[in-house]
């Protein structure tokens, strides 16, 4: 067996503190279609929500959750985020086997990009070409 682990990461500057309440009220301040928008990012065409069938109100708390699991993992309370303190910047980490399902913490690392919500909060987002 060759065992492997996929990580994934977002970082920010140590000197700087993720700023929560940003992401948050960009959030709030998206009107429904903005929201399904939001929330189809980067998903295929088969998973993607149509603002009429889809419930506006889980699509929001399932933004809005996105930024709890990963400020929870930011503060230790999330078990499988975990914070790496480097000599420039602070990296957020969360993996999964391969041939296991993925876990919260990296679902919610990758929406938590996905979405935009990165950025916002002040992590350092690679801008993809």
């Amino acid at each position: 067996m060759n065992p492997r682990l996929t990580l994934t990461t977002i970082e920010i500057e140590n000197d700087k503190k993720p700023n929560w309440q940003a992401a948050r009220d960009y959030v709030n301040s998206l009107t429904d279609q903005k929201i399904i928008d939001l929330y189809n990012t980067g998903l295929d065409e088969d998973n993607r929500a149509d603002a009429r069938a889809y419930d506006i109100d889980i699509a929001r708390h399932e933004i809005e959750g996105t930024i709890i699991m990963v400020e929870k993992g930011w503060n230790g309370e999330q078990r499988d985020i975990v914070v790496l303190n480097l000599s420039r910047t602070n990296l957020l980490i969360a993996g999964y086997e391969p041939w296991s399902d993925y876990t919260d913490g990296y679902s919610e690392i990758n929406d938590f990009v996905r979405y935009g919500l990165a950025k916002i909060a002040g992590f350092i987002v690679e801008k993809e070409e």
